[in-house]
Parts: structure tokens; sequence; C-alpha cells
């Protein structure tokens, strides 16, 4: 997958480096587009700190989302702390609260250009409590820290039309990752050592 991607990725790593001053850049297509491989690609050639979590389905429960973007942060710094984790633990926390103070010490702890990566974006988005904690943790994130997401579909979230509206977000479709015929032309070529017209 990695190797196949790299046909494309010229051009569109070219686009995340020019665009990762914004706030979010989501690689948005169904499976099998390398998304994620672009992603990889990217975080191969870029001098930023990344910070990469893996999404899966339990992080449709949005204190199981903030214990891993929380402990994918410490692993990228291992003396970061947060109220975070005490905050879980009390059931009468509210989730915006919650997603305000993780990215609230974020700020506190990252000076630097920092990259998060939030892959597989599209296993929460039909969780609202899940979807609550992400709007609430990207407006209050500070302006270092940038956003890089690959999911399946766009999120229907009025935080990212508002980030849409003030140009701090941008999007890679699937018409920007299919292969064009040369490409094919090529990976065959690279994978297979096969030449087709």
């Amino acid at each position: 997958l990695t190797t196949s991607r790299y046909i494309k990725s010229p051009s569109l790593l070219d686009f995340i480096h020019e665009n990762i001053h914004r706030k979010v850049v989501l690689i948005s297509a169904a499976a099998g587009y390398g998304k994620t491989a672009l992603l990889i690609n990217f975080a191969h050639e870029v001098e930023y700190p990344i910070a990469w979590c893996q999404l899966d389905d339990t992080d449709r429960d949005a204190a199981t989302l903030a214990e891993d973007i929380f402990s994918t942060v410490r692993y990228l710094r291992p003396n970061f702390q947060s109220i975070v984790p005490s905050l879980i633990t009390q059931p009468d926390s509210k989730i915006t609260a919650i997603a305000s103070a993780l990215a609230h010490d974020i700020a506190s702890a990252f000076d630097d250009y920092t990259i998060l990566v939030l892959d597989n974006f599209h296993l929460i988005q039909e969780s609202a409590d899940a979807m609550r904690f992400i709007d609430t943790f990207l407006l209050e994130l500070p302006e270092q820290i940038h956003v890089l997401m690959a999911s399946h579909a766009i999120p229907d979230s009025p935080t990212f039309t508002h980030l849409a509206s003030i140009q701090e977000i941008v999007a890679i479709d699937e018409e920007h990752l299919r292969f064009t015929p040369n490409e094919v032309q090529m990976l065959l070529q690279r994978r297979y050592n096969v030449d087709i017209p």
C-alpha cells in the first residue's frame, strides 16, 4: 500500500505541506484509497513532531476518546501532564469540559508546531458524544497544534462548517486520491514488472 501510494504522493504531499498551517487537513475517501498510506508518507518526511492516534470503535465513547488522545500526546512527550484522567473518573464531568481541559493542557505543554493525526475518524462520526468532544477540542486547540484526519466521509458537524467558513480546514477527497491511467501503468510496472498500453 505504501509503495503504491508513492506513485501518487508528490502532489498530494505538497498539498498537505502547503496547507498544514490550517487547523485541520481532512483526507476523506472510501476504504482502499490510500488515506493512511498518504499520512504515513507525510509523517516520514515532515520535521514537526507528530502524535498519531489510531481510532477504533471504543473511541465512540467520549471518555475513551479523551484518554486515547491524552495517551497519544503523552507518548510524544512522556512528561506531559493533564487533569483529564482525573476528570474522566468523575461521573458528573461534562464532555465539553474534558475536551476543553485537554486542549488547554496541550496548549500549556506544546510551544512548537505539533501535528495530531486522527486516523479512522469515520469510526466515531456517528457518536454524538464523541463528536461533541471533537467539536470543543478542535475549537480550543492552540494555533500551534494542527490536526490531520483520515475518514471515509466528511463529518457532519457545525464545527467543521465553521472551520471551513474561516478557511481553517481543507480536504483531499477520492478525486484527488484516485489513480490516473498513467499511475496504474507505473504501479503495474513497479510491483509486477508488467507493461500495458
